[in-house]
Protein backbone atom coordinates (compact mmCIF):
# COMPACT_ATOMS: atom_id res chain seq x y z
CA UNK A 1 0.00 0.00 0.00
CA UNK A 2 2.75 2.47 0.93
CA UNK A 3 4.56 2.12 -2.40
CA UNK A 4 1.40 2.84 -4.44
CA UNK A 5 0.05 5.72 -2.34
CA UNK A 6 0.01 9.17 -3.91
CA UNK A 7 0.95 11.77 -1.33
CA UNK A 8 0.02 15.40 -1.79
CA UNK A 9 1.97 17.78 0.45
CA UNK A 10 -0.13 20.82 1.33
CA UNK A 11 1.69 23.77 2.91
CA UNK A 12 -0.71 26.45 4.22
CA UNK A 13 0.61 30.01 4.51
CA UNK A 14 -0.74 33.38 5.54
CA UNK A 15 1.74 35.91 6.93
CA UNK A 16 4.93 33.82 6.90
CA UNK A 17 5.39 33.93 3.14
CA UNK A 18 9.18 33.80 3.46
CA UNK A 19 8.92 30.23 4.76
CA UNK A 20 7.73 29.11 1.35
CA UNK A 21 11.24 29.69 0.01
CA UNK A 22 12.53 27.03 2.38
CA UNK A 23 9.79 24.64 1.33
CA UNK A 24 10.55 25.15 -2.36
CA UNK A 25 14.30 24.81 -1.85
CA UNK A 26 13.99 21.50 -0.09
CA UNK A 27 11.33 20.27 -2.54
CA UNK A 28 13.75 20.84 -5.41
CA UNK A 29 16.06 18.36 -3.70
CA UNK A 30 13.36 15.69 -3.71
CA UNK A 31 13.02 13.51 -6.81
CA UNK A 32 9.63 11.85 -6.57
CA UNK A 33 6.21 11.44 -8.06
CA UNK A 34 4.49 13.08 -5.09
CA UNK A 35 3.15 16.63 -5.40
CA UNK A 36 3.55 19.87 -3.43
CA UNK A 37 1.03 22.68 -3.36
CA UNK A 38 1.27 25.88 -1.33
CA UNK A 39 -2.14 27.27 -0.40
CA UNK A 40 -1.93 30.94 0.47
CA UNK A 41 -4.66 32.63 2.49
CA UNK A 42 -4.94 36.19 1.23
CA UNK A 43 -6.78 39.37 2.18
CA UNK A 44 -7.35 42.69 0.45
CA UNK A 45 -3.83 43.93 1.24
CA UNK A 46 -2.02 40.86 -0.07
CA UNK A 47 0.12 41.16 -3.18
CA UNK A 48 -0.91 38.22 -5.34
CA UNK A 49 1.77 35.90 -6.72
CA UNK A 50 -0.12 32.84 -8.01
CA UNK A 51 0.27 33.82 -11.67
CA UNK A 52 4.05 33.58 -11.39
CA UNK A 53 4.23 30.77 -8.81
CA UNK A 54 3.02 27.48 -10.34
CA UNK A 55 2.92 25.66 -7.00
CA UNK A 56 0.83 28.37 -5.29
CA UNK A 57 -2.95 28.41 -4.95
CA UNK A 58 -4.45 31.60 -3.50
CA UNK A 59 -7.79 31.72 -1.67
CA UNK A 60 -9.60 34.28 0.46
CA UNK A 61 -8.60 33.97 4.10
CA UNK A 62 -11.78 32.32 5.34
CA UNK A 63 -11.39 29.82 8.16
CA UNK A 64 -7.62 30.10 8.34
CA UNK A 65 -5.80 26.74 8.13
CA UNK A 66 -8.90 24.71 8.99
CA UNK A 67 -10.75 26.40 6.14
CA UNK A 68 -8.01 25.25 3.77
CA UNK A 69 -8.24 21.67 5.04
CA UNK A 70 -12.01 21.76 4.55
CA UNK A 71 -11.71 23.10 1.00
CA UNK A 72 -9.04 20.51 0.13
CA UNK A 73 -11.06 17.61 1.48
CA UNK A 74 -14.29 18.80 -0.13
CA UNK A 75 -12.66 19.22 -3.54
CA UNK A 76 -12.95 23.00 -3.70
CA UNK A 77 -9.28 23.60 -4.52
CA UNK A 78 -7.56 22.76 -7.84
CA UNK A 79 -5.37 20.01 -6.41
CA UNK A 80 -3.81 16.90 -7.99
CA UNK A 81 -5.31 13.53 -7.11
CA UNK A 82 -4.12 12.15 -3.78
CA UNK A 83 -4.42 9.09 -1.59
CA UNK A 84 -2.86 10.77 1.46
CA UNK A 85 -2.83 14.48 2.31
CA UNK A 86 0.26 15.67 4.22
CA UNK A 87 -0.56 19.07 5.75
CA UNK A 88 1.61 21.64 7.49
CA UNK A 89 0.97 25.28 8.46
CA UNK A 90 3.42 28.06 7.68
CA UNK A 91 5.33 27.89 10.97
CA UNK A 92 6.14 24.19 10.50
CA UNK A 93 9.14 23.38 8.37
CA UNK A 94 10.62 20.18 6.92
CA UNK A 95 14.08 19.50 8.30
CA UNK A 96 15.08 16.64 6.00
CA UNK A 97 14.85 16.04 2.28
CA UNK A 98 13.30 12.63 2.94
CA UNK A 99 10.42 13.95 5.08
CA UNK A 100 7.76 12.49 2.76
CA UNK A 101 9.43 9.06 2.85
CA UNK A 102 9.44 9.17 6.64
CA UNK A 103 5.69 9.77 6.70
CA UNK A 104 5.19 7.13 4.02
CA UNK A 105 7.06 4.57 6.12
CA UNK A 106 4.32 4.77 8.77
CA UNK A 107 1.66 3.56 6.34
CA UNK A 108 1.99 0.08 7.77
CA UNK A 109 -1.38 -1.33 6.79
CA UNK A 110 -5.02 -0.63 5.98
CA UNK A 111 -5.84 0.18 9.62
CA UNK A 112 -3.63 3.31 9.66
CA UNK A 113 -5.63 6.44 8.88
CA UNK A 114 -3.69 9.32 10.40
CA UNK A 115 0.05 9.99 10.89
CA UNK A 116 1.06 12.85 13.18
CA UNK A 117 4.37 14.62 13.66
CA UNK A 118 5.51 13.77 17.17
CA UNK A 119 6.51 17.36 17.96
CA UNK A 120 2.83 18.35 18.04
CA UNK A 121 2.04 16.57 21.29
CA UNK A 122 1.24 19.02 24.04
CA UNK A 123 1.73 22.04 21.81
CA UNK A 124 -1.07 23.94 23.57
CA UNK A 125 -1.22 23.59 27.34
CA UNK A 126 -1.69 19.87 27.64
CA UNK A 127 -3.89 19.45 24.58
CA UNK A 128 -2.58 16.32 22.85
CA UNK A 129 -3.21 17.41 19.28
CA UNK A 130 -3.63 20.80 17.67
CA UNK A 131 -4.44 20.50 13.98
CA UNK A 132 -3.59 24.05 12.97
CA UNK A 133 -0.08 23.90 14.46
CA UNK A 134 0.73 20.40 13.29
CA UNK A 135 2.28 18.45 10.50
CA UNK A 136 -0.02 15.50 9.88
CA UNK A 137 -0.95 13.12 7.06
CA UNK A 138 -4.45 11.73 6.63
CA UNK A 139 -5.80 9.02 4.34
CA UNK A 140 -8.30 10.19 1.74
CA UNK A 141 -11.22 8.00 2.75
CA UNK A 142 -10.78 8.98 6.41
CA UNK A 143 -10.55 12.68 5.50
CA UNK A 144 -13.79 12.41 3.53
CA UNK A 145 -15.57 11.18 6.67
CA UNK A 146 -14.51 14.14 8.81
CA UNK A 147 -17.21 16.61 9.82
CA UNK A 148 -16.64 20.32 10.37
CA UNK A 149 -18.61 22.62 12.71
CA UNK A 150 -20.07 24.44 9.69
CA UNK A 151 -19.56 24.88 5.98
CA UNK A 152 -17.65 26.96 5.33
CA UNK A 153 -15.57 27.17 8.46
CA UNK A 154 -15.23 30.92 8.96
CA UNK A 155 -14.58 32.11 12.49
CA UNK A 156 -11.92 31.43 15.10
CA UNK A 157 -14.65 29.73 17.17
CA UNK A 158 -15.32 27.37 14.25
CA UNK A 159 -11.63 26.54 14.00
CA UNK A 160 -11.29 25.91 17.71
CA UNK A 161 -14.31 23.64 17.72
CA UNK A 162 -12.64 21.51 15.05
CA UNK A 163 -9.38 21.54 17.00
CA UNK A 164 -10.48 21.20 20.62
CA UNK A 165 -14.22 20.64 20.80
CA UNK A 166 -15.97 17.51 22.00
CA UNK A 167 -16.03 16.23 18.42
CA UNK A 168 -12.54 17.42 17.47
CA UNK A 169 -10.37 16.25 14.60
CA UNK A 170 -8.35 13.64 16.46
CA UNK A 171 -11.34 12.22 18.33
CA UNK A 172 -13.26 11.83 15.10
CA UNK A 173 -10.45 9.75 13.60
CA UNK A 174 -10.15 7.62 16.73
CA UNK A 175 -13.92 7.05 16.79
CA UNK A 176 -13.68 5.66 13.25
CA UNK A 177 -11.63 2.80 14.69
CA UNK A 178 -8.51 3.46 12.62
CA UNK A 179 -4.97 3.63 13.94
CA UNK A 180 -3.11 6.89 14.59
CA UNK A 181 0.66 6.71 14.17
CA UNK A 182 3.21 9.19 15.56
CA UNK A 183 6.48 9.83 13.72
CA UNK A 184 9.41 8.74 15.91
CA UNK A 185 10.37 10.83 18.92
CA UNK A 186 10.36 14.60 19.09
CA UNK A 187 14.15 14.92 19.13
CA UNK A 188 14.59 13.27 15.73
CA UNK A 189 11.40 14.29 13.96
CA UNK A 190 11.46 15.50 10.36
CA UNK A 191 9.39 18.61 11.14
CA UNK A 192 10.07 21.37 13.63
CA UNK A 193 8.12 24.49 14.34
CA UNK A 194 9.84 27.86 14.52
CA UNK A 195 10.33 27.58 18.29
CA UNK A 196 12.72 24.66 17.73
CA UNK A 197 14.93 26.19 15.04
CA UNK A 198 18.04 25.68 17.16
CA UNK A 199 17.80 21.93 16.47
CA UNK A 200 18.32 22.45 12.72
CA UNK A 201 21.97 21.39 12.93
CA UNK A 202 20.81 17.80 13.53
CA UNK A 203 19.72 17.60 9.90
CA UNK A 204 22.79 18.38 7.77
CA UNK A 205 21.07 17.78 4.45
CA UNK A 206 18.79 20.77 4.97
CA UNK A 207 19.73 23.46 2.42
CA UNK A 208 21.69 26.55 3.45
CA UNK A 209 19.45 29.40 4.54
CA UNK A 210 19.62 33.04 3.58
CA UNK A 211 20.21 35.82 6.10
CA UNK A 212 16.52 36.80 6.32
CA UNK A 213 15.62 33.21 7.11
CA UNK A 214 18.25 33.09 9.85
CA UNK A 215 17.40 36.50 11.32
CA UNK A 216 13.71 35.66 11.40
CA UNK A 217 14.25 32.54 13.46
CA UNK A 218 16.98 33.96 15.69
CA UNK A 219 14.56 36.58 17.00
CA UNK A 220 16.87 39.51 16.29
CA UNK A 221 15.19 42.89 16.00
CA UNK A 222 16.97 43.38 12.65
CA UNK A 223 14.11 41.34 11.20
CA UNK A 224 11.37 41.44 13.84
CA UNK A 225 11.39 45.20 14.39
CA UNK A 226 13.48 46.67 11.59
CA UNK A 227 13.68 45.82 7.88
CA UNK A 228 17.41 45.24 7.63
CA UNK A 229 17.54 41.60 6.57
CA UNK A 230 16.67 42.22 2.90
CA UNK A 231 19.33 44.92 2.75
CA UNK A 232 21.98 42.69 4.31
CA UNK A 233 21.45 39.79 1.89
CA UNK A 234 23.31 41.04 -1.22
CA UNK A 235 25.88 42.86 0.92
CA UNK A 236 27.16 39.89 2.92
CA UNK A 237 26.40 36.86 0.78
CA UNK A 238 29.65 37.23 -1.25
CA UNK A 239 31.78 36.65 1.86
CA UNK A 240 29.60 34.11 3.63
CA UNK A 241 32.50 31.65 3.93
CA UNK A 242 34.93 34.18 5.37
CA UNK A 243 37.24 33.09 8.16
CA UNK A 244 37.77 36.64 9.38
CA UNK A 245 35.89 37.62 12.55
CA UNK A 246 32.63 39.56 12.80
CA UNK A 247 32.11 42.37 15.33
CA UNK A 248 28.89 43.93 16.57
CA UNK A 249 28.67 46.82 19.02
CA UNK A 250 25.58 46.24 21.14
CA UNK A 251 24.67 42.74 22.36
CA UNK A 252 21.37 42.93 24.25
CA UNK A 253 19.85 39.40 24.16
CA UNK A 254 22.55 38.06 21.83
CA UNK A 255 20.14 37.13 19.04
CA UNK A 256 22.00 39.12 16.39
CA UNK A 257 25.27 37.43 17.35
CA UNK A 258 23.57 34.05 16.94
CA UNK A 259 22.27 35.09 13.53
CA UNK A 260 25.78 36.06 12.40
CA UNK A 261 27.13 32.78 13.79
CA UNK A 262 24.56 30.75 11.86
CA UNK A 263 25.09 32.71 8.63
CA UNK A 264 28.90 32.71 8.71
CA UNK A 265 29.88 29.06 9.30
CA UNK A 266 33.64 29.70 9.57
CA UNK A 267 33.81 33.04 11.38
CA UNK A 268 34.11 33.87 15.07
CA UNK A 269 31.55 36.39 16.29
CA UNK A 270 32.44 39.14 18.77
CA UNK A 271 30.02 41.36 20.64
CA UNK A 272 30.82 44.46 22.70
CA UNK A 273 28.44 45.88 25.28
CA UNK A 274 28.58 48.12 28.34
CA UNK A 275 25.94 46.09 30.21
CA UNK A 276 27.29 43.05 32.14
CA UNK A 277 23.87 41.34 32.05
CA UNK A 278 24.09 41.14 28.25
CA UNK A 279 27.19 38.96 28.16
CA UNK A 280 26.70 35.67 26.28
CA UNK A 281 28.64 32.72 27.66
CA UNK A 282 29.24 29.14 26.64
CA UNK A 283 28.01 29.36 23.04
CA UNK A 284 29.95 28.07 20.08
CA UNK A 285 31.94 30.70 18.12
CA UNK A 286 30.50 33.64 20.10
CA UNK A 287 32.52 35.84 22.46
CA UNK A 288 31.17 38.90 24.26
CA UNK A 289 33.28 41.59 25.83
CA UNK A 290 32.31 44.01 28.58
CA UNK A 291 33.54 47.33 27.21
CA UNK A 292 32.46 50.91 26.67
CA UNK A 293 32.87 51.56 22.94
CA UNK A 294 33.37 55.25 23.78
CA UNK A 295 36.64 54.38 25.54
CA UNK A 296 38.94 55.03 22.59
CA UNK A 297 42.08 53.57 24.15
CA UNK A 298 40.43 50.29 25.21
CA UNK A 299 38.49 49.90 21.97
CA UNK A 300 41.56 50.60 19.84
CA UNK A 301 43.73 48.09 21.64
CA UNK A 302 41.03 45.40 21.72
CA UNK A 303 40.28 45.83 17.99
CA UNK A 304 43.96 45.62 17.05
CA UNK A 305 44.29 42.42 19.07
CA UNK A 306 41.21 40.76 17.55
CA UNK A 307 40.97 42.17 14.00
CA UNK A 308 40.96 42.65 11.13
CA UNK A 309 37.23 42.16 10.70
CA UNK A 310 35.08 41.08 7.77
CA UNK A 311 31.99 42.85 9.08
CA UNK A 312 31.55 45.49 11.77
CA UNK A 313 28.03 46.47 12.86
CA UNK A 314 27.33 49.42 15.14
CA UNK A 315 24.01 48.76 16.86
CA UNK A 316 25.08 50.39 20.11
CA UNK A 317 24.00 53.69 21.64
CA UNK A 318 22.68 55.21 18.36
CA UNK A 319 24.11 58.55 19.52
CA UNK A 320 25.68 60.38 16.57
CA UNK A 321 28.90 61.28 18.36
CA UNK A 322 29.36 57.66 19.50
CA UNK A 323 28.78 56.31 16.02
CA UNK A 324 31.28 58.69 14.44
CA UNK A 325 33.86 57.91 17.14
CA UNK A 326 33.53 54.13 16.72
CA UNK A 327 33.78 54.47 12.94
CA UNK A 328 36.99 56.52 13.27
CA UNK A 329 38.54 53.85 15.50
CA UNK A 330 37.37 50.70 13.73
CA UNK A 331 36.80 51.33 10.01
CA UNK A 332 40.47 50.95 9.04
CA UNK A 333 40.49 47.53 10.73
CA UNK A 334 38.27 45.96 8.06
CA UNK A 335 39.72 43.43 5.63
CA UNK A 336 39.99 44.64 2.03
CA UNK A 337 36.45 43.64 1.06
CA UNK A 338 35.06 44.29 4.56
CA UNK A 339 31.80 45.99 5.40
CA UNK A 340 30.97 48.54 8.10
CA UNK A 341 27.30 49.11 8.94
CA UNK A 342 25.69 51.64 11.24
CA UNK A 343 22.12 50.70 12.21
CA UNK A 344 19.28 52.60 13.81
CA UNK A 345 20.17 56.11 12.67
CA UNK A 346 17.86 58.28 14.70
CA UNK A 347 17.05 61.33 12.58
CA UNK A 348 17.38 63.10 9.26
CA UNK A 349 20.11 65.23 10.78
CA UNK A 350 22.13 62.20 11.89
CA UNK A 351 21.61 60.57 8.51
CA UNK A 352 22.87 63.72 6.77
CA UNK A 353 25.93 63.90 9.03
CA UNK A 354 26.85 60.24 8.53
CA UNK A 355 26.35 60.51 4.77
CA UNK A 356 29.38 62.78 4.61
CA UNK A 357 31.74 60.16 6.04
CA UNK A 358 34.08 58.68 3.39
CA UNK A 359 32.35 56.09 1.23
CA UNK A 360 28.96 56.30 2.99
CA UNK A 361 25.92 54.70 1.35
CA UNK A 362 22.61 55.54 3.05
CA UNK A 363 19.85 52.92 3.01
CA UNK A 364 16.65 54.67 4.09
CA UNK A 365 14.09 51.94 4.84
CA UNK A 366 11.62 53.97 6.91
CA UNK A 367 8.76 53.48 4.48
CA UNK A 368 8.79 49.67 4.90
CA UNK A 369 7.66 49.32 8.52
CA UNK A 370 7.00 52.95 9.34
CA UNK A 371 9.84 53.27 11.84
CA UNK A 372 11.57 56.65 12.03
CA UNK A 373 14.94 55.00 12.82
CA UNK A 374 14.86 52.29 10.15
CA UNK A 375 17.99 53.69 8.51
CA UNK A 376 21.32 52.01 7.76
CA UNK A 377 24.55 53.60 6.65
CA UNK A 378 26.96 51.24 4.90
CA UNK A 379 30.67 51.57 4.17
CA UNK A 380 32.87 49.18 2.22
CA UNK A 381 36.61 49.08 2.72
CA UNK A 382 37.22 49.09 -1.04
CA UNK A 383 34.74 51.92 -1.54
CA UNK A 384 36.59 53.97 1.03
CA UNK A 385 39.92 53.40 -0.70
CA UNK A 386 38.50 54.28 -4.11
CA UNK A 387 36.91 57.38 -2.63
CA UNK A 388 40.19 58.47 -1.09
CA UNK A 389 42.03 57.86 -4.37
CA UNK A 390 39.82 60.37 -6.18
CA UNK A 391 40.56 63.18 -3.76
Amino acid sequence: MAALSRILVLMVVYDRWRNTDRWKRIWRSVNRSDELRIVRNIDSATVRVAETEPLVIERENVGADVGVYQDAICGRLPLPEWDWLLCAPDDFLPMRVDFVDVFRSYISGPDVGLIVSKTNEGVDVGIPFHSRSAAFMIRRDIAKRLTFPCDPVASIADCRAFEFGSHNFLRQVQDMGVAVQYTSDADSDVFWDQEHEHYRHRFPEFPARDICDIMHYSGTDKSAVYSYCDAYGPLIEPFRNTRFPILEIGVHAGNSLRAWRDFFPNAHIHGIDINPSFMVRGEDRISTHLMDARDVRSLTQWAKDNGPFQLIVDDGSHVLEDMVLAFAVLAHLLVDDGLYVIEGVQSDGDMEALSHLPGAIVLDRRNIKGRSDDIMVVFRRLIQRDHSATK
